[in-house]
């Protein structure tokens, strides 16, 4: 488990991976070298699993959020469907689902041609059976943070 300092140092983070240790140990009242001792834990444990750039998807031409269900023939627990969805690099997240469909993925794409050529790499993996798509007019909230409160 992670104590309250942990949380302090991973709601920092999450805010600003960049941040140099000295200023979050500034802030939560540590030394540097007390603060990047604990991120090596917490990077040793898995908690904190890489560090990511937020790119603004609209000035690289990718401005197009669609979320697409997609049902598939595979058994119930089998994930080859998946595995191949996430090999597409205009997926963003796959999320494994219970009910009619078996995935849900985010996609970035740049405009209706792109989707249309999108779905047909997804038409050809072996056991997709169906997929509705939906277009993403406006997005409200998106984030990596999570609550790290204490419940």
């Amino acid at each position: 488990m992670i104590d309250k300092v942990d949380r302090q140092i991973l709601s920092i983070l999450a805010k600003n991976a960049r941040i140099a240790n000295a200023e979050i140990a500034k802030r939560i009242g540590m030394t540097p070298p007390g603060v990047l001792d604990r991120i090596r834990k917490l990077e040793a444990k898995g908690i904190i699993e890489g560090y990511e750039t937020r790119i603004n998807t609209k000035k690289i031409n990718l401005g197009m959020t669609v979320l697409v269900m997609v049902q598939t023939n595979e058994n119930v627990g089998l994930n080859e469907v998946g595995n191949k969805l996430a090999e597409l690099s205009e997926a963003q997240e796959i999320h494994y689902l219970t009910g009619e469909f078996c995935y849900l993925m985010k996609v970035r794409v740049s405009d209706t041609d792109d989707l249309t050529r999108f779905l047909e790499k997804v038409g050809k993996i072996k056991d997709v059976r169906d997929s509705r798509t939906t277009l993403v007019l406006k997005t409200i909230k998106e984030t990596l943070q999570v609550r790290l409160d204490e419940s």
